[in-house]
């Protein structure tokens, strides 16, 4: 308000309008806390509430990994029954007791029967390296047997990092606000345990209010003899030098100020500047009589930004091997959102034993899989030939019948038999893939003699 210093008139009257004070964050809550399983991802929201008004300030998901299996006691699978011959083989597998996922697996193999067999106690944890909220853990099974103490089987397990876990809301990148700008700053929290960032949320903060001077007078205009004048009545504020109001005033030719001779219009709005979701804008408001058209009074109204227009999205989960997103919004007129890359969660592992090959099955390599995912370093390994020993001729083959000859496998005992065709009999027949390759009989020593005789004679009488 504008008092004339001689008698105490008010002169003008401009209504200014004072932004809200800057938001005082408090203390932060989780809310819409889901438990995280051995299988899924868990999530809560750290939410940071004004201690004043308690408007919501920044909301941020937070997503926590699974947590690690619950070993049940191992059961066996598979089993191969040894023979008098031959050993046999079976599987000692370890599930989740709260999903039943398979967590390890391994191969054991048995003496042939008459031999001292091990007998499997529970499995026992070893070498345990446990989880932190930066790195996945790990911990071996060890088999050993109840009645010697023989170490049976070992396998190793792996774990899946922690849960970040958030320490008080820190305010950081602090960009106070003026009285012609809005400013900001970041909220943020940061894991007690290792100190890495887990969410980071920009508050935009009003623009402060203006630090008024006292009122000046511009742009007079003398009033003259036949003519009135006018002068402006003008408001800056001390800390931006801006123009917070001015008004127009009218005098007659005695220097009287016009107050009841024109009759003042609708507000015009001019000089229009809109305001945007970050800044401020300006518009003046202009009374014009009218009767004469001249203008009464002008005043320039400072508006607040707007707000955002925000549009909601949901999130996407990350993956082993893909990164996700929390659930955001976003401004459909600005830059302004509140995304936040989820990092990919790296595999899951799981150990699983490797089987040698041998002549009458397939092996495979040790390797892993992913319980999250169908991740797998499996190669399996082709069996190998069988390694036969001498063969045993069976049936010795006659001038007329054909004999029959043997071969086995040292590993397996498998036998694979041969012919040997009529009239090789007698002596060694050595067979090869079934075909005869020396054949070397009695009878035929006895006819190669005899016929080398009969050449010696034959010669000598000629």
């Amino acid at each position: 308000m504008t008092y004339c210093s001689s008698c105490g008139t008010e002169i003008s009257r401009n209504t200014v309008t004072i932004a809200p004070t800057a938001h005082t964050p408090g203390t932060a809550v989780t809310e819409n806390y889901n438990a995280p399983s051995c299988t899924d991802n868990g999530s809560y929201d750290l939410v940071t509430y004004c201690s004043s008004c308690g408007t919501e300030i920044s909301r941020n998901t937070v997503t926590v990994a699974p947590t690690a299996h619950t070993p049940d006691n191992a059961v066996t699978e598979n089993e191969v029954p040894a023979t008098a011959t031959q050993g046999g083989s079976y599987d000692l597998v370890i599930n989740c007791t709260d999903c039943g996922t398979e967590i390890a697996r391994t191969t054991v193999y048995t003496s042939p029967l008459g031999f001292p067999q091990h007998t499997p106690g529970s499995a026992s944890v070893e070498n345990e390296n446990p989880a932190s909220c930066t790195a996945g853990g790990s911990y071996e099974l060890a088999f050993y047997c109840v009645d010697c103490g023989t170490q049976i089987a070992r396998t190793t397990v792996y774990t899946a990092a922690l849960a970040h876990t958030p320490g008080s809301v820190s305010t950081e990148n602090e960009n106070p606000a003026t009285c012609t700008s809005g400013g900001s700053y970041d909220v943020v929290f940061y894991c007690t345990d290792c100190g890495n960032e887990i969410a980071r949320t920009t508050v935009y903060t009003a623009k402060t209010q203006h630090n008024l001077n006292p009122a000046v007078i511009e742009n007079e205009v003398p009033a003259t003899e036949t003519q009135g004048g006018h002068y402006d009545v003008v408001v800056y504020c001390a800390d931006c030098g801006n123009a917070v109001s001015r008004t127009t005033f009218y005098t007659d030719p005695t220097g009287v100020i016009i107050t009841h001779a024109h009759t003042p219009g609708d507000a015009v709005v001019e000089n229009n500047n809109p305001a945007t979701c970050t800044s401020g804008g300006s518009y003046e408001l202009a009374y014009y009589c009218t009767d004469c058209g001249n203008e009464i009074k002008r005043t320039t109204v400072y508006t607040d930004p707007t707000q955002h227009e925000l549009v909601s999205y949901p999130g996407q989960a990350p993956t082993c091997s893909q990164d996700g997103w929390a659930a955001y919004v976003a401004c459909n007129n600005c830059d302004y959102t509140t995304y936040e890359t989820l990092y990919a969660l790296g595999h899951d592992y799981v150990g699983h034993d490797g089987r040698e090959a041998t002549c009458t099955q397939s092996g495979w390599n040790a390797y892993q899989t992913c319980t999250r995912c169908d991740y797998t370093s499996f190669s399996l390994i082709d069996p190998v030939p069988h390694e036969y020993g001498e063969q045993v001729i069976d049936i010795e083959p006659t001038e007329t019948e054909a004999g029959l000859a043997h071969k086995s496998c040292i590993h397996c005992g498998q036998t694979v038999e041969f012919e040997i065709p009529a009239g090789t009999g007698g002596g060694t027949v050595v067979v090869e893939s079934g075909q005869i390759i020396k054949s070397s009989s009695i009878f035929e020593k006895l006819i190669a003699f005899f016929r080398s005789i009969f050449d010696f004679f034959e010669n000598l009488f000629k």
